[in-house]
């Protein structure tokens, strides 16, 4: 009986920590905060080496800069930046000449381009060599599939599964290229995989194009983070 109260009890714990989090998110939205600093819970993640990482920086170029109030981005097939045109967040490849001539219901969403495409376009954002796999298809116990990895050899991988890949939004890809570049930086390093995912969480949050990405997305990264033992400031 004891047993099946504290299951409850838990249970009814980790609603209200959702609850909790999505009224975060919508205040957080609503007064457009630009930089939220956040900070690890326990003392002992102070003995962690974060020189090399404090020194990880927006990956975001110039050029996405100037476009980022919000719209749809146009790449080439060669992952060259095209511009920008009013409508949305997505990514999109186009031609060079027609993106030229106007010619913009050519363009395909990135996640329906040739797979070099992707590579070249994913690549661009991250700064490193991207590619595109078959991953996991299952959710895990938060009912998300993983969006992508990385390798000792300093690849990053996107989900084909993932739903990054396939809603195509420019910031929620940005933010999870971010993730993965933090990780590409903690290779050597001895961090525990808890505190490598905390901080790769922690360079999210912290980054001042974080609260351009979809409310969705924005939720399911501030959860994880709580549920690791992060802890938001304003």
């Amino acid at each position: 009986m004891t047993i099946v109260l504290l299951k409850r009890g838990l249970y009814i714990y980790d609603i209200l920590c959702y609850e909790y989090l999505t009224l975060f998110v919508i205040f957080w939205s609503k007064i457009n905060i630009n930089q939220t600093y956040i900070f690890p819970m326990k003392s002992n993640r102070k003995k962690c080496n974060l020189n090399q990482l404090a020194g990880i920086m927006p990956i975001i170029g110039n050029e996405e800069q100037k476009n980022s109030v919000g719209g749809d981005y146009y790449y080439s097939e060669q992952g060259e930046l095209l511009g920008y045109q009013p409508g949305g967040n997505q990514i999109r490849v186009i031609d060079k000449a027609q993106y030229s001539n106007g010619m913009y219901s050519t363009a395909k969403l990135l996640c329906y381009a040739s797979s070099e495409a992707q590579r070249n376009v994913f690549s661009k954002i991250a700064g490193v060599d991207c590619q595109v796999t078959a991953g996991a298809s299952v959710p895990d116990a938060n009912g998300y599939v993983e969006e992508t990895y990385c390798t000792p050899s300093g690849q990053i991988y996107m989900n084909y599964y993932g739903s990054v890949y396939r809603q195509c939004d420019f910031w929620d890809v940005y933010s999870t290229l971010l993730h993965e570049r933090t990780h590409l930086g903690q290779i050597g390093s001895n961090l525990t995989s808890d505190d490598r995912e905390l901080l790769a969480r922690q360079a999210q949050i912290n980054d001042p194009y974080f609260s351009r990405c979809s409310e969705d997305y924005q939720l399911r990264v501030l959860c994880d983070f709580v549920l690791r033992g992060g802890t938001v400031y304003f």
